[in-house]
């Protein structure tokens, strides 16, 4: 029988997610009598913790063969670079944030897919992940695992940064912006999106370059193989950051290079059969929906 450890990941929002993670557990627990791994911080939210196993998020990753994440795309993000570290594990996302484009389940659809997923009637993708390094004066200084994108960009202050951009080792562009994006096929509908770059089906082998605010308006985002992207950092006046996923980053200096590929570990994405990735597409950017004006 297929998913007889599952573990739950959740968002650090109690209230919104006490009675989320209550009927959850209850269900796997009574009606799918499955083996539920819990984070040992969301204990406190259960009326009883001892329907679970109690750990850290990285021994769920090491023991789960199933991982529901309950929270926005921003909490599967975070699980996803827990769980990449460690082995492929199946997720499945319920939304209990805004848009959702990853965690496409609703809390209503929650048990009924559940019922599905746990006998095995689920459609799974494995989608690209991306390895990123940043090397200063040719060492090793910072290494990340990331499952949107990867953002270079200004500091505190309104002005452009310069990079010199290369494709594989081959010289693309030296671009003044006030940023650049590396997205992945996931990544392609979030920050790059807002940019003007394309829409990537995820199980595409491909990066976005996407340019944010170009001094050079014909600098426009561009496709690429899932290769090696470099970037090096210029001089200049501003200071300028790397951020990963929107969750971490660092400061970068002139001289830097930030090296984004493909990495060997894939995020294994679970989703409801009967719907498909266009069906996200249209629910999620309300596409041939009639706009009335009152």
């Amino acid at each position: 029988m297929p998913f007889q450890r599952i573990g739950i990941m959740a968002k650090d929002e109690p209230e919104q997610t006490r009675p989320v993670l209550n009927n959850l557990v209850r269900w796997l627990r009574s009606e799918a009598n499955r083996t539920v791994l819990l984070e040992d911080r969301h204990v406190d939210l259960l009326d009883d913790p001892g329907q679970v196993e109690a750990m850290s998020p990285g021994e769920i990753a090491r023991q789960a063969d199933l991982l529901i994440v309950l929270g926005g795309d921003g909490t599967l993000i975070a699980a996803s670079r827990v769980i990449g570290e460690t082995r492929e594990v199946p997720v499945i996302g319920v939304n209990l944030g805004r848009l959702g484009f990853l965690t496409e389940v609703t809390i209503a659809e929650m048990i009924p897919t559940l019922e599905q997923v746990v006998l095995g009637a689920y459609a799974m993708e494995r989608r690209m992940m991306m390895s990123v390094e940043v090397i200063r004066e040719g060492h090793l200084v910072a290494k990340f695992l990331v499952l949107n994108d990867v953002v270079v960009h200004k500091g505190e202050l309104a002005r452009m940064i310069e990079l010199e951009v290369a494709v594989e080792g081959h010289f693309a562009y030296r671009l003044r912006a006030d940023g650049l994006i590396v997205a992945s096929p996931t990544g392609s509908t979030a920050y790059a999106l807002s940019t003007g770059g394309p829409i990537l089906h995820p199980t595409v082998e491909a990066m976005v370059l996407a340019p944010v605010c170009p001094h050079t308006l014909t600098n426009r985002p561009i496709v690429v193989p899932a290769g090696l992207v470099t970037m090096t950092v210029n001089p200049s006046r501003e200071s300028v950051l790397i951020t990963v996923d929107g969750q971490r980053g660092m400061a970068l200096k002139t001289g830097d290079q930030i090296q984004v590929r493909p990495s060997p570990h894939r995020f294994l994405l679970l989703h409801d059969p009967s719907r498909n990735y266009f069906d996200i597409l249209r629910q999620k950017l309300r596409w041939g929906e009639k706009v009335e004006i009152d």
